[in-house]
Formats: C-alpha cells, sequence, structure tokens
C-alpha cells in the first residue's frame, strides 16, 4: 500500500490592473497571482462582478474601456485546499462627458444621468 501526503494551503491571493482610474478607450490588463505555492497546481478565475463577464485564466484583458467594464473584478484562484479571493475596482475617471439638453416645459424640471453606479445630477432647470 502506496501512502502519498499532499501538503497544500488555501490560496494567497493578489490581483493588479495596469490601471485603475480609465478613460473610455483605454486598455486595462487585469492579472490575478498566488502569492505562495506552485501556479501550475491552481485554477484562476476573474469575474467582473457588474456584468458577470469571466475569463480562466490568470489575466483579463479589457480593450477600448467602455462604461459596462467600469467596476470591481474579483479573482478566484482554487486548489485542493480550498479558495483564495480578492478584488480590484476599475474606475472611470480624467473624463468629462458634456450634454446638451433642450427642454420645453413650464415646471420645473430635474434632469438626472447614470455614469456606471453613481448618479449625478446635471442641471436644474
Amino acid at each position: 500500500m502506496k501512502l502519498t501526503i499532499i501538503h497544500a494551503v488555501v490560496p494567497v491571493v493578489e490581483i493588479t490592473a495596469t490601471n485603475t482610474l480609465v478613460s473610455l478607450g483605454d486598455n486595462v490588463i487585469i492579472t490575478c497571482s498566488v502569492q505562495r505555492g506552485n501556479p501550475s497546481n491552481y485554477n484562476y478565475t476573474i469575474t467582473n462582478i457588474n456584468t458577470g463577464n469571466t475569463t480562466t485564466g490568470p489575466t483579463f484583458t479589457l480593450t477600448g474601456i467602455e462604461i459596462t467594464d467600469v467596476g470591481t473584478y474579483r479573482c478566484d484562484v482554487t486548489n485542493i485546499a480550498g479558495t483564495g479571493s480578492t478584488n480590484v475596482t476599475i474606475e472611470l475617471g480624467g473624463e468629462t462627458t458634456t450634454f446638451n439638453v433642450t427642454v420645453v416645459s413650464k415646471l420645473p424640471l430635474l434632469i438626472l444621468y447614470e455614469l456606471g453606479r453613481r448618479l449625478a445630477r446635471m442641471c436644474n432647470v
């Protein structure tokens, strides 16, 4: 009879992004890495928590950032001992969007727009 002893620990995970404050059209590479152990023994999943878009593997490349790409990404790394997880958030910044609105109304009107998950008052006419 042969006894095989496997020493495994739950992965300690780190997630990085080439840029976390982006403008529309930018490219971002999200990288998930394990801080200890043999990376070839792990299964990687990176998920956009807002949309559910998922990739299997240690990198997730976002080409031409759109509004739907902005949000939190979770990296799950699994081995026989369990799953380690961590998050990174990609935010829209450094860009101003201008809207021209013509309103024909005699009543006060509040115009709102939604950018990602943030709601901002644009104007009060």
